[in-house]
């Protein structure tokens, strides 16, 4: 596993000063990448990946820039995100957050083991609006529904034909100034030339041919 040079600078500090359970790194640098020791998927039938040449569903990874984020702002594109979101049992309810007590009764069961939490096991679409991106430079912000469990989730839009990567979900952005004071944006990591050139470079490293 790998993480971004910028957070493993600021965790180390902060190691350094007895804090060694909540890292607190900055925003634009949340985001590490994670090689497998064997590849996934590859029998009986192969697993694609985004951008996969074959098997990548129309998928395409690439750089962004201020002035294509500002064209897609004007355009009022649709964001969307895909992960699994902690705040559901399984695939309820269909709109909002389940109950604390429907989340505590949300259970699994295999026989002869003991039960389990199912909360977060099931994958849902969420789809929004991308907000002003020069509002948080690093930092791309949109108002899709997501909850804890999304983290990582990729957030791509349909254009030109393509399923366009353009952000790693990393968690919520700001709250709204009036009661009930709700999440009013949400934030990921924008796709950038640094940002790929960064993951190209450990790919290589782990002995991964990078296809973007």
């Amino acid at each position: 596993m790998r993480v971004s040079p910028q957070w493993q600078a600021t965790a180390d500090r902060q190691a350094a000063g007895g804090n060694k359970h909540r890292i607190a790194g900055p925003l634009e640098a949340d985001y590490a990448l994670v090689t497998l020791e064997k590849p996934l998927g590859s029998r009986p039938q192969p697993l694609g990946w985004w951008a996969h040449p074959r098997l990548g569903g129309n998928t395409r990874i690439r750089a962004y820039d201020a002035a294509l984020w500002q064209r897609l702002l004007k355009e009022k594109v649709t964001l969307n995100v895909c992960g699994y979101p902690a705040d559901k049992c399984r695939d309820q309810p269909p709109h909002g957050p389940a109950t604390p007590a429907q989340l505590a009764a949300c259970t699994g069961h295999v026989p002869g083991r003991p039960e389990w939490r199912d909360i977060g096991s099931t994958q849902w679409l969420g789809t929004g609006r991308l907000i002003d991106p020069a509002r948080a430079p690093g930092v791309l912000t949109y108002d899709a529904d997501t909850a804890p469990g999304h983290s990582g989730s990729p957030i791509w839009l349909n254009w030109e034909g393509y399923r366009n990567l353009v952000a790693i979900h990393t968690g919520p952005g700001n709250r709204g100034s009036a009661p009930p004071h709700a999440w009013i944006s949400n934030r990921g990591v924008p796709i950038s030339e640094a940002l790929l050139c960064q993951l190209r470079a450990w790919m290589c490293l782990d002995r991964v041919q990078p296809n973007f």
